[in-house]
């Protein structure tokens, strides 16, 4: 797979999982506020992620890889919530779509609604918790996902998860 940023960011994606900074590829994602490219990124993350797994390559690596996607979701929820909406409805006059000025639907990012609801939940949680939930999840030996972050979301706000990927225990002898 290509890397989707390697031309403006310095072909990152190239190099071994050791020398590809998590810090540089967040300062790439706030230096873009380009959602097209924010979402490759994400996609690409996610890929080398689940051929990390798939690969057995460790946890540490599976997860640098799904904190660079994570990032990426929060990038691109932040851009998503910032963009003016496309309106619902038929536009007027019946006139064609790309003859519009209309702002581009989530179908014409290539964004499904469960993504952009997701990715603005994951941006909504404020950096320090988001970089609390990351290190914890680390400290714990555990897989990091976009999941669990959302479970941290509801946490927030008081709702509680009705599962919780952090909650997951092995069965003790009591349990069994």
């Amino acid at each position: 797979m290509t890397p989707p940023f390697s031309k403006t960011y310095g072909s990152i994606a190239h190099r071994p999982r050791e020398l590809v900074s998590v810090d540089r590829v967040r300062q790439a994602l706030a230096e873009t506020d380009d959602l097209a490219k924010v979402k490759n990124i994400r996609d690409w993350a996610e890929s080398v992620r689940a051929w990390a797994k798939k690969a057995n390559k460790g946890l540490e690596a599976q997860n640098t890889w799904a904190e660079i996607k994570l990032l990426a979701e929060r990038g691109a929820g932040g851009l998503l919530a910032e963009m003016e909406k496309h309106p619902a409805g038929r536009p007027t006059n019946n006139r064609l779509h790309d003859a519009t000025d209309l702002p581009p639907t989530l179908a014409d990012l290539g964004i499904e609604k469960t993504q952009s609801h997701r990715w603005q939940l994951v941006a909504s949680l404020p950096q320090v918790e988001f970089e609390r939930h990351v290190e914890a999840v680390k400290a714990a030996g555990r897989e990091l996902t976009t999941t669990g972050v959302l479970v941290a979301v509801d946490r927030r706000r008081g709702r509680g998860a009705v599962v919780t990927i952090l909650d997951c225990h092995e069965p003790e002898e009591t349990d069994r």
